[in-house]
Formats: structure tokens, C-alpha cells, sequence
């Protein structure tokens, strides 16, 4: 059993939480993951995730190779360039270097697959249909670290938290259609975007 440190902060954020945001984007993201797995077939089957679980599906190869797949629905969009762009809750349009992963989840995810003998794969569904896949074990470049304050729909607040950037030379990247655009190894997209 753990001991919670901070107990009072512990319960500001469980009180905090838009339960239903979570909810809906864990399902959404789900049936999301299972259609492109339907289609590309990556593994043989997936599996949701119990809730407060650090990842949010689960997948074993027929090699009994286990994956661990954390998913993200973004508001952003996949530029010709290879950068992301999206309108923040102000209303002001941005332009991100590259897909964020916040500094909480890319520790568990690697933490949890180092100690299990796992694979943590980190999904982006975008709103222009793109999927940016990272399989955290194999990034070739050092995610760049940034930190800033962000509106967080989910705890329903500002929040500062420390976020890395990863580089979209270790996405694999599919369009809305399904159809492989650029491979993890690839530095450039493999058509002409």
C-alpha cells in the first residue's frame, strides 16, 4: 500500500478532475487506436486498460512481445514542414516544433516498461486524421524539454507542468486513410506531402 505525501494536494486534484472529459477522450481514443490496428493491423488484438492504470491500452504480439500504449487525441494538425499547429483556448493559433509528451507520463511509461520487460508506445491521434506513433524505447533523438503553463480541459485550470518535445524524425506517421506516410526510421515523409 502506498502512503500518500501530500494528501491534501492528492484530493484538490481527484476533486478537481473533469471525470467525463477523461472518460470520454479514454473511449474515443480507444476506438480510435482499435480501428487503426483494424486496419494495419500492428498487433493481433488490443486491449483497453483498466482506469488509472498509466497507460491507456495494452497489446501482446504473437511472440509474446508485450506493448503498452498511451493514447492522445490532439486539436492540432500535421504540417507540410513536419511541425503541428492548432488554436489554443484563447483562440490564438500556434505552431509546435513537435508532439508533446508530459514529463509524468514519459517517466512512468519508460519506468514501467524497464521493470516489466515491456514496450511503451505513445499514439497521437490529430485532428486532421494523421496518427503520430512513438515507440518510446527506440528514440534516436533526445526529447527537448519545455516548460510552460497550459489550460488543462481535463483539471479544469492552468497548470505549469514540464513537457518534451519528440522529434518527428522518430514518428511513424499514418494519414487519415491509414496509408503509412513516413516510417520511425525516416527523417522525411515517404510521399510528397
Amino acid at each position: 500500500m502506498y502512503k500518500l505525501i501530500f494528501p491534501d494536494i492528492y484530493y484538490k486534484i481527484i476533486i478537481s478532475m473533469n471525470r467525463e472529459f477523461f472518460e470520454t477522450n479514454e473511449r474515443e481514443g480507444f476506438e480510435k487506436l482499435k480501428a487503426l490496428n483494424d486496419a494495419v493491423h500492428l498487433f493481433p488484438e488490443v486491449y483497453q486498460t483498466p482506469k488509472l492504470t498509466d497507460y491507456d491500452a495494452s497489446a501482446t504480439t504473437i511472440a509474446n512481445n508485450v506493448y503498452n500504449i498511451e493514447i492522445k487525441i490532439r486539436h492540432q494538425v500535421l504540417l507540410e514542414d513536419m511541425r503541428v499547429s492548432g488554436v489554443s483556448n484563447a483562440g490564438n493559433s500556434y505552431i509546435e516544433p513537435s508532439i508533446m509528451i508530459e514529463s509524468h507520463k514519459l517517466a512512468s511509461n519508460l519506468l514501467h516498461a524497464h521493470y516489466y520487460n515491456t514496450t511503451p508506445i505513445y499514439v497521437n491521434f490529430l485532428d486532421d486524421g494523421n496518427i503520430l506513433i512513438f515507440n518510446l524505447h527506440k528514440l534516436r533523438y533526445l526529447p527537448e524539454k519545455n516548460v510552460r503553463r497550459t489550460y488543462s480541459k481535463g483539471y479544469q485550470g492552468k497548470e505549469r507542468e514540464m513537457k518534451f518535445y519528440l522529434n518527428m524524425a522518430d514518428a511513424c506517421i499514418f494519414d487519415k486513410n491509414y496509408n503509412l506516410i513516413k516510417r520511425a526510421s525516416d527523417d522525411k515523409p515517404t510521399n510528397s506531402r
